[in-house]
């Protein structure tokens, strides 16, 4: 199916990173759906991951992702009347795909699975579909807490599901379903379960599954082995030039609030060797500039400053997001550490607002360290700290009064000093989550309960002259606290949910939140009392009695203000902590770290002080017709992955390449193609030189002038359909004389010339052009002089809407 007005949005534009043969000759399609819009998961790596897992096991399929749509593109496919869950590259719907992997993020994302379902003509439940219909199997971060989505008989609206970590796995379940021949689907689904540890087909409650645990030694051996294998496509948008590679699984700290470290245990390191290895066959598959670091707290890790050395010699930034106070605050050279690497905005999880809230949450974190790091912050000059918080509704007013010392504590540190960061204060309600031990802590559903410690903590901050933030509306709050904490008879409240429309960054609207209150009433009882240990939650496969009862102790403790007295093997007493192999409690943590901190946080300072000089250098460089519409930021990413791909060698001396000149002539949405400059970031020029000098090489050579007159007498050729750009030619001399540049217009039938004067030309807009009626539409010859207009000029006849319409190819 082709959606020729598609061609209007981005997302839905051919990607050449796709690597997909036709798709009339594919005899295997496989769809990758995610229940948010791209905007909202960019920066998220599911949809990459599938990919490559997908694409090393099969190179011959055809692969393809769908988002829930914008609301601009939602609009759209209905009026076209097509499906809201599209393939961006193939525009099939998924009834056409062999195999769909769904992505499931957080708790609130569920109720767009029935949604998308529903506006896609898909029956909702694994039992209403026939044969004809691929199975829809769902995995993700939340999916052990997905229990909404299967009924108690065990329908459920996907067909299978994924539990773990699916390194490894992804690809065989793939392969597996297509070499599984044609027999029922329920039959198939059962057979790859008793292949593939994690899956489980819907259908029976009864029926046995377990997490899958990736191995670490693993995880990267498809990345290291050729970088083809790591290659997911390029997206369009604000992250194309970031990449992200996980460098830990699981969380070593087992706080009693936390689902995604006792989801994924156990902690598990990738070694840093390995990891630097990932990450240069990262860099040779995707062109990218940046890397983010993948981790609960990245300074869990114990080769943290190897692992920041050789990545930033790899790339030109690596950014480092949250991290652990308490070894941040035990760890002796580790904030020299992070500071050299450039590390200037701090995201600090503090979490209870006292001693007692954190004892409650299993939070190791005393008040002096918490102290200690940001005396020390303030001592630096950084830019910003964001300090996160979870309001229990446990809190009373000994609570408040400490945390009003804290905070009016952190003002007169501030007043003292020279550089003070900007500080952001983010609470967040605390979610009573399936699979921690605080599931058995009866939830607050009251909303007047919350607001006095709310309240309190708000104006404690502002009063101090701090911004205060609320990561969630109380709404979207009590409707995720539902998901987390009900039964399997919540499909009945998803299903409603989905008929009020999806969920976006935007949370639930009036009338979901209406329904949502209408449920808990009627469920208030089983909601807010204290579940026993034998308590039933959601999936009760997943855990065996062992698991049940540590879960429940530290959930003793943590009522009880104990230390829960557990390590990550389940282990009681300290004793037993201390002499495990494995033991990952955080004093040790920070003891294995510290050796060799101060040495590494010199030569990091000396490698980045390095870096800050390097000035790039210009260089002409084309892309392919394919690429119009793909953007700019688009731009830089593939043209690294070329220039990599052709001389492998560059990869350790490139850092980046960066779009330097249609940026500035032309809006990002209007679609274009051919030459252009670019801004090339390296260690070496002279070595970059010789790359760039071989025949044929997408990107060089370099040019001395800048980049607006090194294009000087470009040719831009415009094609404009007639509809949204009526006569174009009046329009450009009319804008012409507008900036002080008239021209001369000579008209010929369909075509005519612009012949500028002398005075005019000195304006370095316009040297010459034609412009020619089509069949459809015009099209334009403009020799530039230097200086932008076209842009403007575009951007004159009907907005945004209306310059995704034009197609530009720059040639010489």
């Amino acid at each position: 199916m082709q959606l020729t007005s598609l061609r209007d949005f981005r997302l839905y534009l051919p990607n050449p990173g796709f690597s997909n043969p036709p798709w009339g000759g594919a005899g295997f399609k496989v769809l990758i759906l995610r229940l948010s819009p791209f905007a909202d998961v960019q920066r998220s790596t599911p949809h990459l991951f599938l990919y490559r897992e997908v694409r090393a096991a099969m190179p011959d399929a055809f692969i393809d992702m769908a988002f829930l749509p914008s609301e601009h593109d939602a609009l759209a496919l209905e009026g076209a009347g097509l499906p809201l869950a599209l393939g961006t590259q193939s525009h099939a719907p998924i009834k056409d795909f062999s195999l769909v992997l769904i992505s499931n993020s957080w708790l609130l994302e569920q109720v767009n699975l029935p949604f998308l379902l529903a506006r896609s003509g898909v029956p909702l439940w694994s039992s209403e579909r026939g044969e004809e219909w691929p199975p829809l199997v769902l995995g993700g971060s939340n999916v052990s807490a997905a229990h909404a989505l299967v009924a108690a008989s065990g329908d459920s609206f996907a067909d299978a599901f994924f539990f773990g970590e699916g390194e490894g796995s992804v690809g065989r379940i793939a392969r597996l379903w297509r070499d599984g021949g044609g027999g029922p689907r329920r039959e198939r689904l059962a057979a790859i379960a008793a292949e593939v540890p994690g899956f489980w087909p819907a259908g029976d409650l009864a029926r046995a599954a377990r997490k899958a645990v990736a191995d670490v030694g693993r995880v990267a051996a498809p990345l290291t082995a050729d970088a083809s294998d790591a290659a997911a496509p390029v997206l369009p948008g604000p992250e194309a030039a970031t990449a992200r590679l996980p460098i830990t699984f699981g969380c070593p700290c087992l706080c009693s609030f936390c689902f995604e470290g006792h989801d994924r245990a156990p902690f598990r390191e990738i070694p840093a060797d390995q990891i630097l290895l990932s990450a240069r066959s990262l860099k040779l598959a995707t062109g990218a500039d940046t890397l983010e670091i993948e981790s609960f707290n990245f300074n869990t890790h114990a080769e943290i400053d190897t692992l920041l050395l050789g990545l930033h010699r790899l790339f030109h930034r690596v950014n480092m997001m949250s991290q652990r106070v308490d070894i941040l605050a035990r760890t002796a050279g580790l904030l020299d550490l992070e500071i050299a690497a450039d590390k200037t905005s701090f995201t600090l999880g503090v979490e209870g607002i006292s001693g007692a809230m954190r004892r409650y949450l299993h939070k190791s974190l005393e008040d002096g360290e918490i102290r200690q790091v940001l005396e020390a912050l303030h001592g630096r000059r950084i830019r910003e700290i964001k300090l996160f918080f979870i309001l229990t509704g446990r809190e009373g007013d000994a609570d408040l009064e400490e945390f009003a010392g804290l905070v009016k504590w952190l003002r007169q540190t501030r007043e003292r000093s020279e550089a003070a960061p900007r500080v952001v204060f983010s609470f967040g309600f605390l979610v009573r989550m399936p699979a921690t031990p605080l599931r058995h802590d009866p939830p607050v559903l009251d909303e007047q309960a919350w607001r006095q410690p709310a309240g309190r903590v708000k104006s404690i901050c502002e009063t101090h002259g701090f911004e205060f933030r609320l990561a969630l509306p109380w709404a979207d709050y009590v409707a995720t606290q539902a998901l987390a904490l009900g039964s399997h008879d919540l499909h009945e409240l998803v299903v409603r949910l989905a008929g009020f429309g999806c969920v976006s960054d935007r949370g639930l609207g009036p009338e979901a939140t209406r329904a949502v209150a209408e449920w808990i009433d009627q469920h208030r009882d089983g909601l807010e009392a204290e579940k026993p240990l034998g308590a039933r939650f959601g999936f009760p496969f997943l855990e065996t009695d062992a698991t049940r009862k540590r879960l429940y102790s530290q959930y003793e403790a943590a009522r009880d203000g104990r230390d829960a007295g557990y390590c990550r093997h389940g282990l009681p007493g300290t004793e037993a902590c201390a002499t495990c192999t494995g033991c990952t409690r955080v004093p040790r943590r920070a003891t294995a770290i510290t050796p060799g901190m101060a040495p590494a946080a010199r030569r990091l300072h000396e490698l980045m002080e390095r870096k800050h000089h390097l000035r790039p250098v210009l260089a002409r460089a084309r892309l392919p017709r394919e690429s119009a519409g793909l953007g700019c930021s688009w731009a830089g990413p593939w043209l690294l992955r070329a220039v990599l791909a052709a001389h492998p060698e560059q990869t350790d001396n490139v850092l980046s390449i960066e779009e330097a000149w249609v940026h500035e002539v032309l809006p990002d949405d209007v679609p274009w193609f051919g030459e252009t400059i670019v801004a090339i970031t390296a260690w070496d020029v002279p070595l970059l030189v010789s790359a760039l000098d071989a025949p044929g090489s997408t990107v060089g050579p370099l040019v001395s002038a800048p980049a607006a007159a090194a294009q000087a007498g470009i040719t831009a050729r415009v094609t404009l359909p007639h509809a949204e750009f009526p006569d174009p030619g009046s329009r450009l001399a009319e804008a012409l004389r507008d900036m002080h540049a008239p021209v001369t217009v000579l008209r010929d039938g369909k075509r005519t010339r612009f012949v500028p004067s002398e005075k005019s030309l000195k304006k370095k807009l316009l040297t010459k052009g034609t412009c020619e009626r089509t069949g459809e539409g015009h099209r334009l010859e403009l020799v530039l002089g230097g200086k932008p207009f076209l842009g403007e000029w575009l951007a004159s006849f009907s907005g945004p809407q209306a310059v995704r319409r034009a197609l530009v190819e720059f040639s010489r």
